[in-house]
């Protein structure tokens, strides 16, 4: 019999429907809950409930007034990947309405391992038989019968009760309904808004860029005393490893780490480095992103909500979330990034939010108390560590006590820290054992946390998301400790990816109901960008500024900086 982790299921109560091709569909055969699909270049759909099972081409559903009715009306409908329908609604000017359920997102936030419909269909074995795919010839033919498409419309609305009631047991039907359900239409809107970049920014900086790349490949080969492809490891090593014989390996790696450690021994390897960086730069950046900007000189990035197992957002086609702006270079192409004619974009970030999370889990005094009184969290810890007032605080010790209260964080060791802050072991081992003796709450949690997951196998965020950690209970060590590592950070970050996702969800509530033109166009990490017409300055602030830091009450202030500016680095 097909088991799951919850239940035995019997293969009966799995059926195989027969699905009829249809043109249209009379309206009392769409009652009651139904399944949509539709196959992968949006040509042809299933519609399934208890009692129907059709196929219809998309041309004709969209003609069939019965079934934009359906979708419009106040029923519970459901589908798997419903962002990819409001997407289908806007292009094609239909309504889809009510509290309806996506199957890919439930799945998720039940088992954050499932992120495609193969992971889906693995885990309750129900793989799809070979003779149910389609194979290459079916896609051109003129037959509009989808045997795939009919064989997994069959098996999710059949998983549809398993997965609800999956959802209901661990916890999770307010983190869908109030939180996950309603972000999906956001992200839809976002993704069809886009953000405007301006092409002349984005040439001038691969000039710039490409200037560079050419300038250190000449150093290269200067030091090198040959000409050579840069680009090609095999080159490069015989350069390292035996015209310059820079270190003895048996490995003859080129890649960063191995050549960051060799940095002192030659001058050719700064070179490198900083030709590869600037080779990357160009590729995905200064020279990678014309590719995605559309005929509305927008890029429309996809936000996804089942990649990050914290529950966090990632972008991609283009990923916008890693244009860092640690490094001035990398930074430079957010200027690129600029709002709408006669707008202004508006970025709003959380400061220091996971700290504050963590004061709020933990329960710790001292940094309530320091976030309630409004001071730094990185100096108020450099305060406690190494027993100094606030005035006689270096640099040098809120950089070192930065990197402690993240590291402790994400479960860094002893010495991972002493690599990170380039000290020695010992000291950095001093440093955290003064933290905790510091922070005995920050301490208690995390121990906590670690065993509570040792016995459950799972943690969750404030509002009850849930990840499966299998790794903490792991007969290898270093699988073991990975996990622990694992339970300390992800309900940090996860009620991080929550906050925001309220934060967004009442922000976007607030401007609709305002009827105002600003629009909410990216979200990276903790930070919000707007795209905010000039005469809706001043209310939009108030709003963004408001709603974020009002998104969940804690034991501490939340605190959000927000400004305007002509360009996405302007904002910063």
């Amino acid at each position: 019999s097909i088991t799951s982790e919850n239940e035995e299921i019997t293969e009966e109560s799995f059926k195989e429907r027969k699905f009829s091709l249809v043109s249209s569909i009379e309206t009392e055969k769409l009652i009651g809950k139904a399944l949509i699909c539709i196959n992968d270049d949006n040509r042809l759909l299933s519609i399934i409930n208890e009692k129907n099972a059709y196929n219809i081409l998309f041309s004709d559903f969209i003609n069939c007034q019965n079934c934009l009715n359906y979708l419009a009306n106040n029923e519970q409908k459901v589908f798997y990947n419903l962002k990819n329908w409001y997407h289908l609604a806007n292009k094609n000017s239909f309504k889809i309405n009510g509290n309806n359920i996506d199957l890919m997102v439930v799945a998720f936030l039940c088992d954050s391992k499932i992120k495609t419909i193969d992971n889906l269909l693995a885990k309750y074995n129900l793989t799809l038989k070979v003779e149910e795919k389609d194979n290459q010839l079916d896609l051109f033919s003129e037959n509009n019968n989808s045997t795939e498409l009919n064989a997994i419309s069959n098996r999710l609305f059949y998983l549809t009760k398993i997965l609800l009631k999956e959802l209901k047991q661990k916890e999770m039907e307010s983190l869908y309904f109030d939180v996950e359900r309603p972000l999906i239409k956001i992200l839809a809107d976002m993704e069809i808004v886009g953000i405007s970049v301006d092409e002349k920014v984005l040439d001038s900086i691969a000039k710039d860029t490409a200037k560079k790349i050419a300038h250190y490949e000449k150093e290269i080969h200067r030091l090198a005393n040959k000409e050579f492809n840069v680009n090609s490891p095999k080159q490069l090593a015989e350069v390292i490893y035996d015209d310059l014989k820079l270190a003895r390996s048996t490995k003859r790696s080129t890649d960063a780490k191995v050549l960051g450690k060799l940095i002192d021994v030659h001058p050719i390897i700064e070179e490198v480095l900083q030709y590869r960086k600037y080779a990357k730069f160009y590729s995905t950046y200064a020279f990678g992103l014309k590719k995605y900007i559309e005929e509305d000189g927008k890029i429309h990035t996809k936000f996804n909500q089942t990649v990050a197992e914290t529950g966090r957002l990632s972008s991609s086609d283009p990923n916008l979330q890693n244009i860092s702006i640690r490094t001035e270079d990398t930074s430079s192409i957010r200027s690129a990034f600029i709002p709408e004619e006669d707008c202004v974009l508006l970025a709003a970030d959380y400061s220091q939010v996971e700290l504050r999370l963590l004061a709020h889990l933990s329960q710790e005094e001292r940094l309530i108390d320091a976030f309630k009184k409004g001071l730094d969290a990185h100096t108020k810890t450099a305060m406690d560590i190494f027993s100094v007032e606030e005035d006689k605080v270096t640099p040098l010790m809120r950089r070192q006590a930065k990197a402690i209260n993240f590291g402790i964080d994400y479960g860094m060791s002893a010495f991972g820290l002493a690599e990170n802050l380039n000290i020695p072991v010992g000291i950095a081992r001093d440093f955290i054992d003064s933290y905790f003796e510091k922070y005995p709450n920050v301490k208690k949690y995390m121990d906590d946390t670690v065993a509570k997951c040792e016995q459950t196998g799972y943690v969750t965020t404030l509002l009850n998301r849930r990840r499966e950690i299998p790794e903490i209970k792991h007969r290898n060590r270093n699988i073991k400790e990975f996990g622990k590592r694992a339970a300390m950070n992800a309900p940090v970050q996860g009620s991080a990816a929550d906050l925001i996702k309220v934060a967004m969800i009442n922000v976007y509530n607030q401007l609709n109901k305002r009827n105002l033109k600003s629009k909410l166009i990216l979200q990276i990490h903790d930070e919000l960008i707007f795209n905010v017409p000039l005469e809706e300055k001043n209310e939009v602030m108030q709003i963004v500024k408001e709603q974020m830091e009002q998104a969940l009450t804690l034991s501490v202030p939340l605190k959000v900086e927000a400004s305007f500016g002509r360009n996405w680095l302007e904002v910063i």
